[in-house]
């Protein structure tokens, strides 16, 4: 498998969206190299939904996509979006790398 870390010109996106905490308790954002799809403190915000519309706009907008996939559901398409995004991210970037910690999944999109 490719690299675990990220680089400037990637995106994240939680599902569900209110598991960014996780990533910003842990200092995620400080690190300022992502674009972050998912609603800060849970105050709105850019979510999923711009996500779709950036990669509308511009398939290759990102160089990486990274999707956490918090809980035991294990599947994108369980969630708003998800399918869409999905296939969307592998019609763009192939299949992910999928790599699973305890009860979070992380799908790496990339080219």
């Amino acid at each position: 498998m490719g690299r675990i870390g990220s680089a400037p010109g990637d995106a994240v996106a939680f599902f569900p969206f209110y598991t960014r905490i996780m990533f910003d308790y842990y200092g995620g954002t400080a690190a300022g190299q992502l674009q972050v799809f998912a609603p800060e403190y849970y105050a709105g915000g850019i979510d999923v939904r711009d996500l779709l519309q950036a990669l509308d706009r511009d398939p290759h907008a990102f160089r990486h996509v990274w999707v956490v996939i918090a809980g035991n559901s294990g599947s994108l398409e369980s969630f708003e979006h998800g399918a869409t995004l999905q296939k969307k991210l592998e019609t763009t970037y192939g299949a992910p790398q999928s790599r699973r910690f305890a009860d979070i999944e992380v799908l790496e999109f990339g080219r």
